[in-house]
């Protein structure tokens, strides 16, 4: 999570089933940026990502 204010740190907030954790140190943060910022390189468009939800859902039907 980024916030506006300078005096609010950036954080990195991780859920899994039993409990919940934030990632405060500014290594741990930069690396979960850049694992972020390539899964989201990847991800389709919008366009692709209706697209391949909606011949998903047909298969379903």
């Amino acid at each position: 999570m980024q916030f506006r204010e300078p005096h609010d740190p950036d954080v990195v907030y991780l859920e899994s089933m039993t409990s919940s954790l934030y990632v405060e140190s500014d290594a741990e943060i930069y690396r979960y940026t850049l694992a972020f910022d390539h899964l989201r390189a990847a991800a389709l468009g919008t366009e692709e990502s209706k697209s391949v939800i909606a011949r998903s859902a047909e298969r379903f039907t």
